[in-house]
């Protein structure tokens, strides 16, 4: 953002936007889908997933004592950082591109509704650090330098094979590899998807009906300083270097900020993202698909 930018009016917007958005969500059974105000971490439990690299989820424990599938979470912030397309760069190796994201931080801008959602990120943390020993999960990021809260999501553009032997590749969307950059990398080590996409939506409203309307969107329709829902799932790896790490997914952006849509496909409902995973370690089972909110 620079000195054109109308931090108060943005404030105020995101203020309106999260009470609304929680409004929403309030009376929703779906326990494993909910906004992130709204989080009850009573009703969650953690589960291990994943055989060769240790990960963690946390999802609604059902009446059987089980958790069958993740929680996924929304949220909105004002963007600060936009990384969402391949880097454009000529060469690359396969350790480089291995850990390669795409990547958005969000903000608050003082905005106290989004402090009070971070809070509960806070509680998911403490969550999942009752699994393991003391100060084994190394801490929550949440705040930059200037102690602004903010919140980092990303989603990786590949999956290890040697992580996940089974999955299955679909091809790299050229509105996120411009260049052809990240298509070579693709083979015996590995894989894109349809765990590492995200999903792009603007919103706007009908002009007749006066409800909103969701248009798919590209990755560069966003922008630094736009308003945006995020879609997100909150997990726990073990890196590789032996240390053990939360981490919020990236699985769908939607900005509010385009008032004229454009042509593409149009929703009525809200879009959802489509990668909710059940927890039982299924490595032949391909994720959920789901994009309208019911």
């Amino acid at each position: 953002m620079n000195h054109f930018y109308d931090t108060a009016a943005a404030t105020k917007s995101l203020q309106e936007i999260i009470a609304n958005s929680t409004k929403a969500f309030e009376g929703n059974k779906d326990r494993g889908r909910q906004h992130l105000s709204l989080l009850n971490a009573d009703n969650l439990a953690v589960q291990m997933t994943g055989v060769e690299r240790r990960l963690w989820r946390v999802g609604p424990l059902e009446a059987n004592g089980k958790v069958e599938e993740e929680f996924i979470f929304q949220m909105q912030g004002v963007l600060s950082k936009v990384a969402l397309t391949a880097p454009d760069v000529g060469r690359l190796s396969p350790p480089q591109v291995k850990n390669m994201s795409q990547q958005i931080i969000i903000v608050s801008l003082g905005c106290q509704a989004f402090n009070n959602v971070m809070v509960n990120l806070t509680e998911l943390h403490s969550l999942y650090s009752r699994h393991f020993p003391k100060n084994a999960l190394l801490p929550w990021e949440g705040s930059d330098v200037g102690k602004t809260p903010q919140m980092n999501a990303s989603m990786q553009f590949f999956t290890n094979l040697e992580d996940k032997p089974s999955a299955i590749h679909i091809p790299i969307s050229g509105n996120i590899d411009l260049q052809g950059v990240l298509q070579k990398f693709i083979g015996a080590e590995l894989v894109h998807t349809s765990e590492n996409v995200i999903e792009y939506f603007k919103r706007g409203k009908d002009v007749t009906s006066g409800e909103y309307i969701y248009d798919r969107a590209v990755p560069s329709t966003f922008r630094v300083g736009d308003i945006v829902d995020i879609e997100s799932s909150v997990i726990v790896f073990e890196t590789r270097q032996n240390q053990i790490k939360m981490h919020c997914t990236l699985g769908g952006l939607v900005t509010s900020h385009h008032h004229h849509l454009g042509e593409g496909e149009t929703l009525r409902a809200p879009p959802r993202r489509s990668t909710r995973r059940g927890m039982q370690h299924a490595p032949s089972r391909e994720p959920k698909r789901s994009l309208l909110a019911e």
